[in-house]
């Protein structure tokens, strides 16, 4: 079974940008997995929903960006 990490456990002495890279792709294919369900077609209320989910995905892609500037910079 694989171990899950912490975005602070991926960011953490992250001088290379390995672990933001990881971390990057995950939200980017959370990202691309709302988009795709959105462009099938959903409900007035699950689409506001969905984007609801898209901006705090976004989001927690430039707190990622941050705090590993912050944790390394």
């Amino acid at each position: 079974m694989s171990e899950k990490l912490s975005a602070f456990d991926l960011l953490e002495d992250d001088y290379q940008g390995q672990g933001l890279h990881k971390l990057q792709e995950a939200l980017e294919g959370m990202k691309g997995a709302i988009r795709h369900r959105m462009d099938q077609g959903l409900s007035n209320e699950d689409f506001q929903v969905a984007q609801r989910v898209l901006v705090a995905v976004e989001t927690g892609e430039e707190a990622a960006n941050s705090l590993h500037d912050k944790m390394v910079g």
